[in-house]
């Protein structure tokens, strides 16, 4: 009797042992169905914050674009004139020597957590995105130094082409091109053509500003490619 005992008793702590290995195991198996799902919303989520600077950089850079083909514009124009056939009358002079700018939002918010991405073709088009984003900074840098080392010391210092009438106006101390008012002396910029640096320099200007657009173009197309291919993993 106490044998059959023992025998039963070993049955059932040997079920009661496989019982809790089972419960063991689901609950480690519902953990990680749980840790999956939890790491899944959270990739998803931080598509859709990705998604909405994607869209500020892509508004961003239409503005830039309609912004800076005024440039382009007015360096065309100046070629123009200079060789008798153009007219100040639609462009903006002061681009000879204005800045540009470029300051996207996505890389500087997001370059911290895209390597933690899990989908790897996510990760390498957000990455050749960025990429793309480092051209335009080129270009953005290579046409600001261009305007600061060499355009402003030879238009502004050398051919002193500012127009002091409008500068020091009394009655209005705002900047000038602002209020899409002109702080350059047509007339002075005119003559200032005819020295042999200055087609050279607007030369320089054009390309620049046309490596600038280019680069900007193709971010763009980028940029709208990388929304559409998120907006798509969402669903």
């Amino acid at each position: 009797m106490s044998e059959k005992k023992t025998t039963k008793y070993l049955k059932y702590a040997i079920g009661e042992i496989v019982l809790v290995v089972i419960g063991i195991l689901i609950a480690i198996q519902i953990n990680e169905w749980n840790r999956e799902r939890k790491m899944k919303l959270d990739e998803l989520d931080s598509y859709q914050l990705i998604i909405t600077d994607l869209k500020r950089d892509s508004t961003l850079f239409q503005t830039y674009q309609d912004s800076y083909n005024r440039y382009l514009d007015t360096y065309f124009e100046l070629n123009n004139i200079n060789n008798g056939n153009g007219s100040f009358k639609n462009i903006m002079p002061d681009f000879i020597v204005s800045n540009i700018e470029f300051n996207p939002v996505t890389k500087n918010n997001h370059q911290a957590t895209i390597e933690k991405l899990r989908n790897s073709n996510i990760r390498d088009q957000i990455n050749a995105y960025f990429r793309r984003l480092n051209q335009v900074q080129q270009a953005n840098d290579e046409f600001n130094r261009l305007i600061e080392q060499v355009s402003r010391p030879f238009f502004l210092v050398e051919q002193d082409i500012f127009n002091n009438a409008v500068i020091f106006n009394n009655d209005d101390r705002t900047f000038p091109p602002v209020l899409r008012v002109s702080g350059i002396d047509t007339l002075k910029l005119k003559r200032s053509l005819g020295v042999p640096q200055a087609i050279p320099i607007l030369s320089k200007l054009r390309m620049g500003m046309g490596f600038y657009l280019t680069s900007l173009q193709r971010s763009m197309q980028e940029n709208h490619r990388l929304i559409q291919d998120l907006e798509k993993s969402l669903n």
